[in-house]
């Protein structure tokens, strides 16, 4: 399944807890349609400046009513967490940031269908 690329990779389960990076967040980033003097910025750009940041975990692309993208990070404190957010409003084409910290993980164990036979 590696070779075929279905597998693209593993990914520890680490506790955060234990790590430098205790606070983990949810961001729902709403997309500005059109710039003003700009036009329109392609998510492709958006989504490759927000790659730039070390905090992201995981990027989705979503279809929802008042949000086009959900972002995954992990960050040190409350502090690093606003000046985070404060950063991302300065990519041009994010019209509207909400998050949501995350409380408490609950990860599960992989799906019996995922397992390789």
């Amino acid at each position: 399944m590696e070779k075929e690329g279905t597998i693209k990779g593993y990914k520890a389960i680490i506790d955060y807890e234990k790590t430098s990076r205790t606070i983990g967040v949810v961001i729902l980033i709403s997309i500005a349609e059109v710039i003003l003097e700009r036009g329109h910025v392609p998510k492709e750009d958006i989504i490759a400046n927000l790659k730039k940041f070390d905090a992201i975990e995981e990027i989705d692309e979503v279809q929802a009513a008042n949000f086009d993208l959900v972002l995954k990070a992990r960050l040190s404190s409350l502090r690093a967490l606003s000046d985070f957010v404060e950063q991302l409003r300065f990519i041009e084409g994010i019209e509207e940031i909400s998050t949501a910290i995350i409380t408490n993980e609950t990860i599960l164990p992989p799906s019996p269908m995922c397992a390789v036979r």
